[in-house]
């Protein structure tokens, strides 16, 4: 179970193709990616759901153990996760909202909120 734990941790994204029988998976760093097929849309949602909840219950874990190395440091941890970021379209310091082809790239990022974020 640890091995299983371990590599889905790494997993960022799930998308429920069209079909409604394939998974997508893609790695935080977007260079690998994995689609599983399912025999039927019952059995891609319960693929989905099972992996959803792992992942779940992997960052709880992992937010336990960084609440207690951390929070004397930056206060209690909230929520923690990673988040995709536009670049190469900043202007000023701000990011546009105007997309090209050559400037539509995205970057992982890891994030942890902490109360002072939320207020």
């Amino acid at each position: 179970m640890e091995s299983l734990s371990g590599s889905v941790r790494r997993l960022v994204s799930l998308t429920v193709k069209k079909e409604n029988r394939c998974i997508e998976l893609h790695s935080p760093d977007g260079i690998h990616s994995c689609v599983l097929r399912a025999s039927d849309s019952q059995e891609a949602l319960a693929w989905f759901n099972a992996l959803h909840s792992t992942m779940a219950r992997s960052t709880q874990c992992a937010l336990l153990e960084a609440n207690r190395a951390l929070a004397s440091i930056l206060g209690e941890l909230k929520h923690i996760g990673w988040l995709s970021r536009r670049i190469g379209c900043e202007q000023n310091g701000r990011s546009s909202s105007e997309s090209s082809d050559d400037t539509d790239r995205w970057q992982p990022v890891f994030v942890a909120v902490t109360d002072r974020e939320l207020r």
